[in-house]
């Protein structure tokens, strides 16, 4: 089950700190341009019509690119942000 710790906003930017448990998932619906930071942990995303996954460690980051659906697996307990920018 996923926790949000933090909801902040300002007028450009939103993002969310996530806590998962290995096995947790984030499904990010028009996701493209939204940005994912490992703060700790390991994930692995998946994006709607890309060849390509990436598995990220802590303090990697990732600019999701596809409009359509992308996922993000935790492969051991994880926390990310993900920020939206508006």
């Amino acid at each position: 089950m996923q926790k949000a710790h933090a909801n902040m906003t300002t007028q450009l930017e939103t993002f969310k700190i996530i806590d998962l448990p290995r096995g947790g998932l984030v499904p990010l619906a028009a996701a493209a341009g939204k940005r994912v930071t490992v703060l700790s942990g390991r994930v692995w995303i998946t994006e709607e019509g890309c060849v390509d996954d990436a598995v990220l460690g802590s303090g990697e980051v990732m600019t999701l690119s596809v409009k359509g659906l992308a996922v993000i697996e935790a492969l051991s307990p994880a926390r990310l942000q993900l920020l939206d920018s508006g």
